[in-house]
Parts: C-alpha cells; structure tokens; sequence
C-alpha cells in the first residue's frame, strides 16, 4: 500500500480525514499480514509429509481448507 501526499492539508478537518485515512489502511494492512500469517500456520502443519492413508488425507484437506478459509476472510 502507498499512501501519496498531494497537498498539505488547509484545515484541521482536512488532516483528521487525512488521519483517518491512514489510519485505516494500516489496520487493513495489518489484518491482510495476520490473515496471511495465519494461514500459512495452517499449510505449515502439513510439513513436507508424505505419508498416504486416510487420516493424514483427510488432515491436508483439512488444513488446505483452513488456509484457504482465512484468506477468504479478507476478500468480503
């Protein structure tokens, strides 16, 4: 994200928009960082494991599935 300043603000209201702006495209950076974060935690837990039976399938799918959950949480 870049935040391009075109003016200084005239008037105090002008920097609280400006503030609040900021402001909020920090907290949208910062929960698409945890977000991210997070899901990667998910896929971390599958490893580089190999193995083929059905509880571990059904485990990766699982985990595929969380990752891929946490991501759609930022695309509402």
């Amino acid at each position: 994200m870049k935040i391009v300043a075109t003016d200084i603000p005239k008037t105090i209201e002008d920097y609280q928009i400006a503030l609040n702006a900021a402001f909020e495209g920090g907290k949208a950076y910062g929960a698409a960082a945890e977000r991210e974060a997070c899901a990667k935690v998910c896929e971390g837990r599958i490893g580089g494991a190999v193995q083929t039976n059905e509880w571990w399938n059904g485990f990766k799918s699982a985990m595929k599935q969380c990752a891929a959950a946490i991501r759609a949480r930022g695309e509402k």
